[in-house]
Parts: C-alpha cells; structure tokens; sequence
C-alpha cells in the first residue's frame, strides 16, 4: 500500500480513526476507481475489529495518498461485494 498518507479533517467526521483507516488500507477487500479525472479512489476494507469501512482517497503519487472520506460500509456497496 502507501508507505505515506495525508489526512483531511473530514476523514475523521465519522468517528474512524487514524489506525483503523490505516488498517483498512492494509486488509482491503475491494477497491475502485471513482473518477479518473481527480484520481479519486473508493476502498472498502476492514478496520482491527473486523467491521468494514469505506475509504475515499486520492493517489498523490505511487506512494502517497490523501484520505478525505472514511465510514463504517454503506449497504449500497454491499451488491459490488456480494454480501
């Protein structure tokens, strides 16, 4: 994953943590290209205590990403998990 990540407060307005976006990052179980014009990526991975979370970032460079969106899952991502 990135070895660097920069957060936006907005990340947070959710109540996810620092180390559980963190976390997600490392045990993600889908990730999609949202808009290639912004290079806006969704990812949905498990957080230390195995819920799911989505996370919105941006791909700064091969290495660095900007996190400005973090939540427990939505159910209207489940029908692209098959759950």
């Amino acid at each position: 994953m990135y070895s660097s990540l920069e957060f936006h407060k907005a990340a947070f307005r959710h109540h996810v943590t620092e180390a559980n976006i963190r976390y997600a990052l490392w045990h993600a179980i889908y990730e999609k290209l949202l808009d290639i014009s912004t290079d806006k990526w969704l990812l949905i991975g498990y957080d230390s205590t195995g819920n799911l979370i989505e996370v919105v970032y941006n791909r700064i460079d091969d290495d660095k990403a900007y996190v400005f969106h973090a939540m427990p899952c939505r159910p209207k991502f489940f029908d692209e998990l098959y759950l």
